[in-house]
């Protein structure tokens, strides 16, 4: 089987004037209900995307990078407007710089230098030196996309790159991509984050410049992470979180959270626990860690909630982690434009 990859690269592109710089600002959301299912949505949909390529290219196809740009078309130099820019850069006229404040904390497989140059065959020829297994990819297309990007100036566009197979094993695996968002200043198109999906996994990004990426660790656990640039234009980790099933446990987590997952399963007979009928995510949010227990009996939550605290762990709501999420972000200045997870259309160079 052909293995596809996704490369989905966030532009941000922030222009000086003489009066001074635009700024990026953009925004994110969490997992379970409300606020939290969006991202476990955002997940599952990331994990089983496709992508049309031609038939002149490859018979399997890629979908990769998407990025978001901030830029003042009027005051951009020599490239005309922002999409000229993009244009250049995907006909290997151009180059990004990557920004000192680089967030590199997205990528699984794919990571950049800080304050370096990199042309677009740069970027494809890294990635090729991460894969395994004789893989090669080339590009196809490159997309891009208006984004609106709250208490910023400056336009904000995503832009997508698709890569597909030249040369690839038959390892039966599926989706890789990349993200990347780049900032361009003085009319030049500078990097702010980088990402990657592999192919248990993938990243999307919203019509705000938000990053929501998720994927399989195992069969029964599932993690992801929301990005977002805050009010000086750098990105940020809003929330990483990690569910399990039944059966499966939070790597090396010394909270007691494993062993009160074992002493509830017992409590309900191994049968009822192996139903699938409730998970446990594990979130983290400006560095505190909270817990959060899903099952379709009510009364469970607060059976589990007993057992938690016995171990020390005061168990986290729905209700309370939305709170949590809605000051963080406040705090950073997003607001509430992480709550879209809807992806942003394209339009084709």
């Amino acid at each position: 089987m052909l293995k596809k990859i996704m490369f989905i690269t966030v532009l941000t592109f922030a222009v000086l004037s003489l009066a001074g710089c635009g700024e990026n600002e953009s925004a994110a959301q969490t997992e379970n209900s409300s606020i939290v299912e969006k991202i476990s949505e955002s997940a599952a949909g990331a994990v089983t995307e496709t992508a049309e390529v031609s038939e002149s290219v490859a018979k399997t196809m890629t979908e990769t990078s998407a990025c978001a740009a901030d830029t003042n078309a009027e005051s951009l130099t020599g490239s005309g407007t922002t999409v000229d820019l993009i244009r250049d850069f995907a006909n290997g006229n151009g180059a990004v710089h990557t920004k000192a404040s680089l967030m590199n904390d997205v990528s699984y497989n794919f990571e950049l230098e800080k304050d370096k140059d990199y042309t677009l065959k740069d970027l494809i020829a890294l990635y090729n030196l991460s894969l395994s297994d004789g893989e090669k990819y080339g590009l196809d297309t490159v997309s891009y996309a208006a984004l609106t990007v709250p208490n910023v100036s400056g336009e904000w566009y995503a832009v997508q790159m698709v890569l597909v197979p030249e040369e690839v094993s038959d390892t039966g695996n599926g989706n890789d991509s990349i993200d990347m968002v780049f900032d361009v200043m003085n009319g030049q198109l500078q990097m702010a984050a980088c990402a990657d999906s592999y192919y248990r996994s993938s990243c999307t990004c919203n019509k705000n410049g938000v990053l929501f990426t998720g994927g399989a660790d195992g069969a029964g656990d599932h993690s992801g992470a929301v990005y977002a640039p805050d009010a000086n234009g750098d990105y940020v980790t809003l929330q990483s979180y990690e569910t399990i099933n039944y059966g499966w446990e939070f790597y090396n987590d010394q909270s007691g959270i494993n062993e009160s997952l074992s002493e509830f399963a017992t409590a309900i007979g191994e049968d009822a626990a192996g139903d699938g009928h409730f998970d446990t995510s594990r979130y983290e949010i400006n560095g505190s860690v909270y817990y959060v227990f899903g099952s379709d009996h009510p009364e469970e939550e607060t059976q589990f909630s007993k057992i938690a605290l016995s171990h020390g762990i005061t168990m986290t709501t729905l209700d309370e982690l939305n709170s949590i999420m809605d000051t963080y972000a406040g705090q950073l200045g997003i607001g509430a434009a992480y709550q879209d997870n809807e992806e942003t259309p394209w339009t084709k160079l």
